[in-house]
Parts: C-alpha cells; structure tokens; sequence
C-alpha cells in the first residue's frame, strides 16, 4: 500500500512542475495511478539503478538519468524550453586541430587515443603523441606520391597508422620498440621511440649533447606507406632489398612540405635526415655523398664492427643488417638501400624497376625463383649488379680494402 501511496504522489507532483514550467501550456492538472520503481532496469545487457514509473503499461525514466545510463549528456535550451540527450564530449590532454580525442580504442590498451581521417588513411596517436598531428595534413599527398611512382590507383582500403607515445600502459603493444607493419597489410605502428625523440627536441642525450635535430616522422611514414601499398610481399627477407630501398628511396625524393613556422615553430626546423647532418647536407639527399660520409666515419656505428663493414656491401648483407642478423644494434643502412634502387633507375629506367617489382608482388613462387628473375630482367645476376652498383657510389676500392 505504501509503494502504490509513493507512486500516485509521484504522479501528482510531476503533473504539477510540467505544467508550472510550461507558462504557456494548457493550465490542466490531472491525478494518474502509477507503479514506482516496479521495473528492473538493464542497459546492454547489465543492470542499472534508476528511479522509474509504469504507467498504462509504459515505463517512464527521468531524462537525466536515462541519459546517464546510455553514457550520454543532457542538454537544455532555455529559450526554446528543448531538452535533449546528446553524445558525451571527450576531452583529453590535448588542444588539437586536425585529431579529436576519443580516449579508448578497440583491441588496443590505453585510454588516452586521438584520431584524425585523411582519404586514405585513418591515424591514431597516443596523448603525447599528438603533439605531432600535423603530419595529417600530408598523408594523402605521400599515398598520391606514392601509387604515382607506380602509375597505380587506389584500391579502396585506407591504411591504419598508430603513433605511440612512451606510456607504461603500451609496453606490450607490438610495434612499441621499432616502427613497424604488421601482417594484416595495412597498420602501421611508428614507435615510442620514434616519437619520443622527436617529442625531446631542446632536451639533451646521455652524453649531454643538446638534441636540436631530429629526424622529421614524415620520412618514416612515407616508408612505412610505400609497404602498405606494394603488399602482399611474397620474397623472403634476404631478397626484400629491392622492397625496402625502395621504400627508403622514395622517402628520401618525397618533396616535404615546409612546415608552417607560425603553428609549428619547433617542428619546423626538424631535420628531415639525421644521418646526413653531420655531412654536411643540408635537407637534401644525395645517395652517394651520404654512402662515401658514412663507409669513411670511422666513429660510427656501422664502421666500428668488421662484419657489419663487409655486409654493406652486398644486397643480402645489408639486409642481415637492417633486420638485426648481424648482431650489431643501432646500425642504420637507409641510405646504402636507396642507393641500390637509384642505382638501378639510373643503369636500367624507372619503367624496368617498376615491371619487375609488379612482377615481384603478383608472382606467388617468386621467392623461389628472385635470383633468376633478377638476371632474366635485368641482364645480370645479383653479384654482378652488386660489382656495378659498388663502382656506381665510389665505394668499390673500400670493398676490395674491407674484403682483403
């Protein structure tokens, strides 16, 4: 009696405040007889607490609280007397103009993700990792850039790229250490470490060397691209060095935008390529200058170990060193990869190296039959192309020195 007592007044009174509110409503009062909080409530499937009334066979639940339950806010127009129920508005970290936050993200930990939809590309960063969002506004140009190397069109599937920050709660993501494309074809993961360092710009290193050049994520990105567009990869890792020179080549030839200095004024005198710095070129590429710098640097890294020498100077070997076969970390041979593709475009054509990389990518046995085809299309076997290629960057005496 005391629940079916609760319920009229309940009735009563909410009939009394819509009509106070409404001034300009019907000046009707009616008395109904309703059940309290009779109904069990569930939202997906879990129950919720929440205050309701059945009536004719209706249930009826405050607006607020219905919208609480659905994770949604409620909205209210005073001058057009317009209650609604709206989508919550995320807020993170982060001012932003080209990423919107929305916190979690599917299958993947944390719950600090911004993104941002290019035509071909949906990206996603991890808090501080925005602060780099206006690689945005180039990635469709990098993707047109890139099928125009290849005279292909689009295929419809955008890629995936996640920029990840250094944060506890993404140590097991994979790609968290080292830039990375997995094996779905089309997610890109550009690493912690790759957006930490340029996230430390002003910062100083371990020896106390002030950090002012970093090396531009644009280049990693139009890299990782290349890949997503040239899959299915179906050569093993020892011949992938037409498939990674030429990713390398054409991040070196992409035309990068100047960064806007008035939005971006650190990021605008990022330094494209670092290995070059100390070459003393300045933003520009040149296969050549950056192999004789880096073979006569005898503080480098690649140069301090005897094995990692001689592996540079095949096409195989300098695979062993870019996967980490060689035992030897730290050692970058980006621009001895891109060399090779220069190489070829030069002696060869750009159209010669284009049909045979087609070829590559369509035939299933190639990694059965690479070496052959190599000699079938271009007229020479790989050592022998490894001999022209050595004379072609001047590094053919050092070969000979090394190898001796």
């Amino acid at each position: 009696m005391k629940k079916y007592l609760k319920g009229l007044i309940t009735g009563v009174v909410i009939t009394l405040i819509l009509t106070g509110t409404f001034g300009y409503a019907s000046q009707m009062k009616q008395t109904i007889e309703v059940l309290f909080n009779s109904v069990n409530l569930e939202v997906n499937g879990k129950t919720v607490n929440g205050d309701n009334i059945l009536y004719n066979g209706t249930t009826y639940v405050p607006l607020r609280r219905m919208a609480e339950m659905l994770g949604k806010e409620v909205g209210w127009n005073q001058t057009t007397y317009t209650a609604s129920i709206n989508d919550k508005v995320l807020k993170g970290d982060h001012d932003t103009s080209n990423a919107k936050f929305i916190g979690r993200l599917n299958n993947q930990p944390g719950d600090k993700w911004y993104k941002a939809e290019t035509k071909y590309v949906d990206i996603y960063f991890y808090n501080n990792a925005v602060k780099m969002e206006w690689v945005v506004e180039e990635l469709d140009d990098m993707v047109e850039y890139l099928l125009a190397f290849r005279g292909e069109v689009w295929k419809g599937n955008k890629a995936r790229v996640y920029m990840t920050d250094v944060a506890d709660e993404l140590k097991g993501m994979t790609g968290y250490r080292g830039s990375v494309m997995l094996l779905d074809n089309k997610t890109i993961i550009i690493s912690a470490d790759t957006v930490d360092s340029v996230l430390r710009k002003g910062n100083f290193d371990d020896l106390g060397t002030e950090i002012i050049w970093t090396e531009d994520p644009r280049f990693v990105l139009v890299h990782e691209l290349s890949h997503f567009i040239n899959h299915p990869d179906m050569v093993d890792n020892s011949n992938k060095w037409i498939e990674e020179g030429l990713a390398y080549y054409l991040a070196f030839n992409y035309n990068y935008k100047q960064i806007d200095s008035n939005r971006y004024p650190d990021e605008a005198k990022m330094r494209k390529f670092t290995q070059f710095l100390f070459a003393g070129m300045d933003n520009g590429y040149d296969s050549k200058t950056g192999v004789d710098y880096i073979i006569h640097d005898k503080n480098s890294y690649l140069m301090r170990n005897l094995e990692t020498q001689k592996s540079v100077f095949t096409f195989q070997g300098m695979m062993d060193v870019h996967y980490g076969r060689t035992g030897i970390e730290n050692v970058r041979v980006d621009v001895f990869e891109a060399s090779v593709i220069e190489f070829l475009i030069d002696t060869f054509g750009k159209d010669k190296l284009v049909e045979f990389y087609k070829f590559m990518h369509e035939t299933e046995r190639i990694r059965y039959i690479f070496n052959d085809e190599i000699a079938n299309h271009f007229g020479h076997t790989i050592p022998e192309l490894e001999e022209q290629w050595r004379k072609y960057v001047g590094i053919d005496d050092d070969y000979r020195e090394i190898m001796n």
